[in-house]
């Protein structure tokens, strides 16, 4: 009896092995890496004010309008600490991935890379 659990656990672990070994070997998702930046800015939300702050469509329409294709869109906040006062700056921001390309004309539009892992894009 003790030679079939020793048996099994040992299946088990060598099945568990070999289900990792194949998730650590997927290669990235097509269409997703290395396709595109991330860049932001501030939307201009405060403290203690409800409904402050720029819609993300008009950011997003601030773009398009410019002729930089957006790939994908979402909420962020800048990282940073910000003072719990009314009034103050949340430090909420619109992010964007773009084409990389696009980053230069982005950048007159008020528009920043993100920084990933403290390397800048």
């Amino acid at each position: 009896m003790r030679k079939l659990k020793i048996g099994i656990a040992v299946g088990i672990l060598a099945f568990g092995a070999g289900v990792m070994a194949g998730v650590a070997s997927k290669p990235a998702s097509k269409g997703f890496a290395g396709k595109g930046v991330w860049v932001s800015r501030p939307d201009g939300s405060k403290s203690c004010e409800s409904g402050s702050g720029r819609p993300i469509e008009s950011d997003e329409k601030a773009l398009r309008d410019g002729g930089i294709p957006v790939i994908e869109a979402n909420h962020g906040d800048d990282g940073q600490m910000h003072i719990q006062m009314c009034g103050a700056e949340t430090g909420r921001t619109h992010r964007f991935r773009i084409p990389e390309d696009a980053l230069p004309k982005a950048r007159t539009l008020g528009f920043e890379a993100e920084q990933i892992a403290g390397i800048s894009q």
